[in-house]
């Protein structure tokens, strides 16, 4: 078949109409001067695979607009509610308080680390239930392997409180150490406390004088106050007071096994 026969199958861009001259002059990829029909087909099939090109660029575009427009209104949610939480915080002074804790607009406790509070450790038996998870930390004292007249400090993590309800406490540490006391025992002070240490040493205490940390424990909570009040009244309810050389109890009860007399740790 001759190079004539070939050039039937198209158009011949120098003896066309100008105006289809400058139409297919586009299809022309060899630059001969002729467009065949396996060229324009090659156009077509470039002209979609743009157009599908086209579509997927427009769709990314859109995905990304959509979400730059969520995290410019996620951010704003976020400013707004701190805005509004900043604003509704205020320092009121609590009536007979030595510090004022930080309060909402609406009279409600604001937990912060500030109102951390550090009673004896005899006060957790008269906690209600749901404040025994506010106890994290305790604070108590064994006698110096050196010296047993040199008291060591010693500070722990709680791992759990078991309560009897203004009666005894077990408490056990992080550590493995436990402390018992026990107010139902005719054999010793009612304020002893009976500690053994996670080496096996065991210590007499005094849950008078040992403190615990109590996080978010607000004083003027009217559960912390009861609890304090009862604890109170529990080792103090019978003070014996000195008048004139005679002993006189405070309340006018005789017997118990509350604490007479205030003891020194």
């Amino acid at each position: 078949m001759s190079d004539k026969n070939l050039k039937i199958e198209g158009w011949d861009l120098t003896t066309c109409d100008p105006a289809l001259r400058e139409l297919l002059d586009i299809f022309d990829y060899n630059g001969d001067g002729f467009v065949s029909k396996n060229e324009v087909a090659k156009g077509a099939e470039l002209y979609v695979k743009e157009e599908k090109k086209t579509k997927q660029k427009t769709k990314l575009i859109y995905g990304l607009l959509v979400g730059y427009l969520i995290l410019v209104a996620t951010i704003a949610g976020l400013v707004y509610g701190i805005v509004i939480a900043n604003k509704d915080s205020q320092v009121v002074a609590v009536t007979g308080m030595s510090s004022a804790p930080l309060m909402s607009m609406d009279s409600h406790p604001v937990s912060v680390n500030t109102n951390e509070v550090d009673p004896p450790l005899g006060v957790i038996s008269f906690l209600p239930f749901n404040a025994l998870s506010k106890i994290k930390d305790i604070v108590f004292s064994v006698p110096s392997y050196d010296d047993d007249d040199v008291t060591k400090a010693i500070m722990r993590r709680v791992s759990g409180i078991d309560v009897v309800a203004n009666v005894s406490f077990l408490i056990t540490t992080t550590m493995g150490d436990t402390l018992v006391w026990d107010s139902r025992s005719d054999y010793t002070p009612i304020d002893q406390l009976n500690m053994t240490l996670a080496d096996g040493t065991e210590h007499v205490g005094n849950v008078v004088c040992m403190t615990c940390s109590a996080i978010n424990a607000v004083w003027d909570d009217k559960d912390i106050i009861d609890s304090l009040d009862a604890y109170t009244d529990f080792f103090f309810g019978d003070i014996e007071e000195t008048i004139d050389g005679d002993e006189v109890e405070s309340d006018g009860e005789e017997g118990g096994r509350r604490l007479h007399g205030r003891r020194l740790c």
